[in-house]
């Protein structure tokens, strides 16, 4: 066993806070000023702004809602795409705001192309959504919805 699987090892046991492997969610956006946004872990990644992975989100369109990943650090603008280090658990906030008088901005995702290793919920307000039993959310007011990547409970336990 090298060194970095049995580092794995340890802190998977250890519970010092659990590490996924790499993975990128694609979340398709309707009514809304960008098409998509992208989220994940990767090997590479730090907890902070990464120039070769994460993308910073483009302007505000006309007639459109406005959607924007909060970025961790307060001085640089929001993200289109926010990949962070291994380390679970992770939450992602996308700042939704619909066009007034206008449709919802609804949020799309393919749950086969879902981390197998990695629990995802989306958190919106006092909602709360296993992303692998639904695919599909609509934000008809203004909201942030956070994305929440954690370990999943080990089998034979029950979910809090």
């Amino acid at each position: 066993m090298n060194r970095l699987a049995f580092l794995y090892l340890i802190l998977y046991i250890g519970g010092c806070g659990a590490l996924a492997g790499d993975f990128l969610v694609r979340v398709n956006l309707t009514g809304a000023q960008i098409a998509d946004i992208h989220f994940g872990c990767a090997e590479k990644a730090t907890d902070g702004y990464d120039a070769k992975m994460d993308i910073f989100a483009p302007p505000m369109g006309m007639g459109t809602g406005i959607v924007g990943m909060v970025n961790p650090e307060p001085n640089l603008p929001s993200y289109y795409k926010d990949v962070r280090s291994l380390k679970l658990p992770q939450t992602w906030s996308l700042r939704c705001e619909p066009l007034k008088g206008g449709k919802p901005i609804v949020l799309k995702w393919d749950t086969a192309q879902l981390p197998a290793d990695v629990k995802l919920t989306l958190v919106a307000g006092k909602e709360k959504h296993d992303m692998r039993t639904k695919s599909e959310f609509a934000v008809k007011r203004k909201t942030i919805v956070s994305f929440v990547a954690e370990k999943p409970a080990p089998v034979g336990t029950a979910e809090p």
